[in-house]
């Protein structure tokens, strides 16, 4: 489930970006929790 996520982010964004995506990505584990 993760490991698809993270297969989403843009290797070609800017580090700020897929920062940004991985927050997004923890909160949203969290809420599942």
């Amino acid at each position: 489930m993760l490991s698809d996520d993270l297969r989403r982010i843009n290797f070609n964004d800017n580090a700020a970006i897929v920062m940004n995506k991985l927050k997004g990505i923890v909160e949203e584990q969290k809420q599942i929790y």
